[in-house]
């Protein structure tokens, strides 16, 4: 079924700190903006090491996470509603988003998506048509400059959960541990195997077994931080058959072993993740404000000097002119 279009919803931003990995995926686009510290941000197993200013993108239903490789490193989270696109006419179903500082760092586009993540999250939700406006001007800026046809991975749909999907996922969440087959689902669901195999292709835009994989892998990586579990124990309390095809998921994810990953956790970081995207306290909160005024402040210098320094190549060029008329005139004297 279609979703329908809020577009004073289209965009939820929030700043955090960044610990361990949190595996997650959504309908939604997302923008990493890196304000300080550097994060590892991983998306379907591809690895970015982001320093502060860095942005990335995340298309929608790409499973993705992101690891503190400095402690504190605070990021600015921007998810903007694909249907932004499909309810005015956009047909981006068949392409694929891509920003991605680390990888090129001489684009042109990021200092202007910085100024506009910078003026939605500075604006606030007080001033409803000032965000719209921004909304807007931000998924149009993305659109010409970001959007690429023909990279085609069917990561954006056009479409949500439906009553069906949503009660198989529902199961799915509470029963990852256990082995599950799709022809269980579907006997409980009431439907064919071949229909609900479709139903999560089309809304999840992945197949039944990677995104009960994901859903492993996602509590999984939360086990990894319990040093008392060995790697066996966290395979088989998250629904892996053994160590090997929990090794196979996650290398394929994460780019590494479980083993790996848990020498690179730290204590700091630990302390970081007793929440999700953890709270700023009030000093950090006020430091990324300042950061996010900065960037503004510098776009209106820049032009500001642009503009001086065109007045100033325009006066001399006028002076100039001005002799060299003084000249031609004082020959016909």
């Amino acid at each position: 079924m279609k979703s329908k279009f809020n577009p004073l919803t289209a965009v939820d931003q929030k700043a955090y700190l960044v610990g361990s990995y949190h595996y997650n995926w959504h309908p939604a686009l997302e923008l990493i903006w890196v304000l300080s510290g550097q994060v590892m941000v991983n998306v379907d197993g591809q690895k970015s090491s982001l320093k502060p200013d860095d942005l990335i993108l995340v298309n929608s239903n790409q499973g993705h996470a992101t690891f503190a490789q400095q402690v504190p490193s605070i990021v600015l989270r921007t998810q903007l509603d694909p249907q932004i696109y499909f309810a005015n006419g956009l047909k981006v179903e068949n392409g694929q988003f891509i920003l991605n500082s680390s990888l090129f760092p001489r684009g042109l586009v990021y200092p202007q998506i910085r100024r506009l993540l910078a003026q939605l999250y500075l604006e606030g939700p007080q001033n409803q048509f000032r965000r719209t406006a921004l909304t807007f001007e931000l998924a149009d800026y993305m659109y010409s400059n970001c959007y690429q046809e023909g990279h085609q991975d069917q990561s954006l749909t056009t479409t949500s959960q439906d009553e069906v999907l949503q009660q198989a996922t529902r199961f799915l969440a509470d029963h990852y541990q256990k082995k599950i087959t799709l022809t269980q689902i579907a006997e409980k669901c009431g439907y064919s195997t071949a229909y609900l195999s479709r139903r999560f292709k089309v809304q999840c835009q992945v197949g039944f077994h990677e995104y009960l994989t994901r859903l492993r892998l996602q509590h999984a990586v939360v086990s990894l931080k319990d040093d008392d579990l060995r790697i066996l124990d966290v395979a088989l309390q998250n629904g892996f058959n053994d160590v090997k095809a929990f090794n196979v998921a996650f290398k394929k994810h994460f780019g590494i072993t479980p083993s790996e990953y848990r020498h690179q956790l730290t204590s700091k970081q630990a302390d970081v993740d007793i929440t999700f995207q953890s709270a700023l306290s009030s000093t950090q909160s006020q430091a990324v404000k300042v950061h996010l005024k900065a960037i503004l402040k510098e776009k209106q210098q820049s032009q500001l000097t642009c503009i001086n320094c065109d007045f100033r190549q325009n006066a001399d060029n006028y002076q100039k002119l001005k002799h060299q008329l003084s000249d031609l005139l004082s020959n016909y004297r």
